[in-house]
C-alpha cells in the first residue's frame, strides 16, 4: 500500500513538471502563462505570461477574458524610487515582429476580478486572450507560486531569489488593496441598488 502511494505522487509530481504546451494563433505564441496562488477568500487574482510575436506585423493584445471571473484587463505595476506601487490600466500591449513581451510580476499583468472562488492550485484556468491581428487564443492558466515547469523556465525567471520575493511580497500587497477597492465597490453599488 506504501508503494503504491509513493507511486501515485511520484505521477502526480511529474505530471507538474512536464513542458506546458504553447498555445499558437496565427503568429502569436502564449507561453509560461500562470495566475499566482489565491489566498482563501479572496476575489482579486493576477495573471502573467509570455507572448511570442513569431510574425513580420506587430501585434497588439487589446482585451482578455478569464472563466469564473468578471473581468480580466492589462495593468501595469511600478514601484518609485520611495517604494510606493502604483498600478494603472492599459488599454493594450504590442508585440512587436520577432519580439517577446514578457508579463510578470512586477511590471504588465493580467488583473482578474469578481472572482466567483478562488482558483484551486496547481489547476488550469482557461482565459482567453484577444489580439488585433491574431484574433482569440484561449489558454490554459496554470495556477501556483511561479509558472508550470518547462524548457523556457530559466529564461522567464531572470530575477534573483531575493528580488523575486520582494516583488511577489509588493504584488500581494497591491492585490489586497485592489481587494479591498473591490469590496467597497460591491458593497457601494448594493447599497446604490437598495436604496432604489
Amino acid at each position: 500500500m506504501k508503494t503504491c502511494l509513493l507511486f501515485l505522487r511520484a505521477c502526480y509530481v511529474s505530471l507538474l513538471l512536464l513542458p506546458a504546451t504553447p498555445s499558437l494563433a496565427g503568429d502569436i505564441m502564449i507561453e509560461n502563462a500562470w495566475i499566482r496562488e489565491m489566498p482563501s477568500g479572496a476575489e482579486v487574482a493576477a495573471g502573467y505570461l509570455d507572448i511570442t510575436n513569431q510574425g513580420s506585423v506587430a501585434d497588439r493584445l487589446i482585451g482578455a477574458e478569464a472563466s469564473g471571473a468578471m473581468s480580466a484587463t492589462l495593468h501595469h505595476m511600478t514601484i518609485d524610487d520611495n517604494g510606493v506601487m502604483r498600478m494603472r490600466p492599459l488599454e493594450n500591449l504590442e508585440i512587436a515582429p520577432g519580439e517577446t513581451l514578457h508579463m510578470a510580476p512586477g511590471g504588465n499583468h493580467l488583473m482578474i476580478m469578481g472572482v466567483n472562488e478562488p482558483y484551486e492550485a496547481h489547476s488550469d484556468v482557461d482565459i482567453i486572450l484577444t489580439f488585433e491581428q491574431a484574433g482569440t487564443i484561449t489558454t490554459p492558466f496554470f495556477v501556483g507560486q511561479h509558472a508550470r515547469a518547462n524548457n523556457d523556465a530559466a529564461h522567464s525567471q531572470s530575477m534573483s531569489h531575493d528580488q523575486n520575493q520582494d516583488q511577489n511580497h509588493n504584488m500581494e500587497q497591491m492585490l489586497e488593496n485592489e481587494q479591498m477597492k473591490h469590496g467597497q465597490n460591491h458593497q457601494h453599488n448594493h447599497g446604490a441598488n437598495t436604496d432604489d
